[in-house]
């Protein structure tokens, strides 16, 4: 999946932030193609984006990576939970959970920004895209 695809799953899941050092909940399927479903994952070349759109595109798929000295950081402070007391533990947790909305925010953000600058094709097909996928009910017996 790339990097853009990435951030706009993100977007659509709480928690997002510190998946990757443990710290976050589980993540649901992702809202845009894989690439195990083939080109479809390259948005540039689905969208037809034109060299004036790539900076925006570029600013989502930044706004999706946090700093590596923050995630070291909190990823040290995770090590160090099982010794700290209930009140430090949940002052990590409020602050993770800061940590994640800002991040949200800043994906939103660029993606606010990327989709203005779309033409309204390209805004049907992205929302096409990313939309979610209704869940399939069970089978009635």
């Amino acid at each position: 999946m790339t990097s853009f695809m990435r951030a706009i799953a993100a977007s659509a899941v709480t928690g997002a932030l510190l998946a990757s050092a443990g710290l976050a909940a589980a993540q649901a399927p992702p809202a845009a193609p894989s690439p195990a479903q083939g080109p479809s994952s390259d948005l540039p070349t689905l969208l037809h984006l034109r060299s004036d759109q790539m900076a925006a595109y570029r600013a989502v798929e930044a706004s999706g990576h946090e700093p590596p000295a923050l995630i070291a950081e909190l990823r040290a402070k995770e090590q160090r939970l099982a010794s700290e007391t209930t009140p430090q533990r949940l002052d990590f947790e409020a602050e993770t959970l800061n940590l994640q909305v800002q991040h949200q925010q800043r994906i939103w953000a660029a993606l606010r920004k990327f989709y203005a600058v779309l033409t309204p094709a390209q805004q049907r097909t992205f929302d096409q895209l990313t939309a979610p996928h209704p869940r399939e009910a069970p089978a009635q017996h």
